[in-house]
């Protein structure tokens, strides 16, 4: 009874409670519902959980209703009471909340991201497969496909924000540049200084508004696909296990949301029941499929993926690393040869090159190529601090250290897997895939946590 009143505890937003508000202390009761959900489930109920973590705990509206024993309640019956603290109830009401935005942008963005819904699903399982699925396993699919394509959507936003932000932040930086040290006595060229940054900032207030937080939907969307992700294929391998009691826990507070998402998900989804033709048995050929599924779409597909991401960022933080060196080296030569032609004619007034030696009786358009140079050896390690900064905002060099690791793990899982097959042992298989989510779980939360300590933010000075 202690079991069915935790699943119901833990498997709920808001618990209401048609109750006398009697504690009565019977195992499984009224109360014990109500307490759980108001205080927590206990450990020994939830295994998977730490002890160390807090409680997940939620609002509960308790509904005073009379009972045979006790007509009349003290209360009165059928008198409302919201039970949680206001701490408590800031929490939930965030939580839901996000909830409530999936579900808007998922209905506001449909007709955009149709056709990617259905690219999803097929790279995730390709239809031909996907059909001998449970219809609790397609219903998950679905769901996946949903989040991946939203997250998809949002992080081309991001990506392109990002990019207006930095290339405004840059032309600010060159309408100064020009003004300053070569084209003085045209004024209006300084208003693009202003104008570039009262856009750059106004696209940033823009898109840290709540209803275009592409940054954190981007995020968090892709934390949804992923956990599902996981969720799909425990299935397959005949795991019951759920993903939100393994998934974002260092995340907890800001995360939460998903949690509650992919559990709610996977109940809705329905159980893999016994009369479903394509329900996953633990044994026989059919299972020795399904494990191959898992192989083939799960293993397989993100080995490669992390393993053509490491080769592709490495060539990415190579090329920049290039490039700014180019840029910062150059910057430094301009200066050092102005200085150089500088010191020349101060100690032996000679003028090398006309047109670079500084003199003061120089008016600004014979010194139009001592100028220009000035405006380089500023620009180009401004560019170079740029670039920098772009790639420490994609955090390319952290990233591919996560990308090498999970290419190992899921070169490693390949390799279990087949030797699983081999030797037809499934239940090892299974343990496999139980062992790999959890890694993926794990590294997907990191993966968040990192880019969320990288907020979209102006490349500008702040007051």
């Amino acid at each position: 009874m202690c079991k069915i009143t935790a699943y119901i505890v833990h498997h709920s937003q808001i618990l209401i409670a048609l109750w006398n508000g009697v504690e009565t202390g019977n195992p499984g009761g009224t109360s014990d519902v109500v307490n759980f959900k108001l205080k927590g489930v206990p450990e020994r109920l939830i295994p998977q959980q730490s002890i160390l973590y807090p409680a997940d705990i939620g609002p509960v509206h308790h509904i005073v209703t009379p009972r045979r024993g006790q007509p009349e309640p003290q209360n009165g019956a059928l008198e409302l009471v919201i039970k949680p603290d206001q701490q408590a109830k800031v929490k939930i009401d965030r939580i839901l909340e996000q909830i409530n935005e999936f579900n808007r942008v998922s209905k506001v963005n449909h007709s955009k991201i149709k056709e990617q819904i259905d690219i999803s699903k097929k790279q995730l399982i390709p239809d031909e497969d996907a059909s001998k699925l449970s219809s609790a396993g397609q219903t998950i699919r679905e769901c996946y496909a949903l989040a991946d394509a939203l997250a998809l959507h949002y992080q081309k936003r991001r990506q392109s924000t990002l990019n207006s932000l930095f290339f405004l932040a840059g032309m600010a930086i060159i309408a100064f540049e020009f003004y300053a040290h070569l084209f003085r006595e045209i004024f209006w060229l300084l208003i693009f200084y202003p104008a570039f940054l009262a856009i750059a900032y106004f696209l940033y207030r823009l898109v840290k508004n709540k209803k275009r937080d592409f940054q954190n939907k981007f995020l968090d969307y892709r934390a949804l696909a992923e956990g599902m992700r996981v969720q799909l294929f425990w299935r397959i391998a005949g795991l019951k296990n759920e993903v939100a009691d393994h998934y974002l826990y260092k995340q907890r507070n800001e995360l939460r949301w998903i949690r509650k998402a992919v559990r709610n998900w996977n109940l809705l989804a329905g159980d893999d029941k016994q009369g479903d033709n394509n329900k996953y048995s633990t044994s026989g050929q059919r299972f020795h499929n399904y494990i191959t599924m898992v192989l083939n779409y799960w293993v397989n597909d993100q080995y490669k993926f992390f393993n053509s991401r490491v080769g592709k960022n490495h060539l990415k933080i190579k090329k920049h690393k290039l490039i700014i060196e180019t840029l910062f080296i150059a910057g430094v030569s301009i200066a050092s040869f102005v200085v150089i032609i500088d010191i020349v004619n101060c100690l032996f007034n000679v003028e090398l090159i006309k047109g670079i030696t500084y003199n003061a009786s120089h008016s600004q358009e014979d010194g139009f190529f001592r100028h220009l140079l000035i405006v380089c050896m500023g620009l180009l390690p401004a560019a170079a601090a740029t670039l920098e900064g772009y790639d420490e905002k994609m955090a390319y060099s952290e990233q591919t250290k996560q990308y090498e690791r999970m290419k190992d793990v899921f070169e490693g899982a390949k390799r279990e897997f087949e030797k699983s097959l081999a030797e037809q042992n499934c239940s090892d298989a299974s343990e496999i895939a139980f062992e790999l989510g959890t890694e993926a779980l794990s590294e997907n939360g990191d993966w968040v946590l990192m880019y969320r300590e990288r907020p979209l933010t102006a490349p500008i000075p702040k007051k």
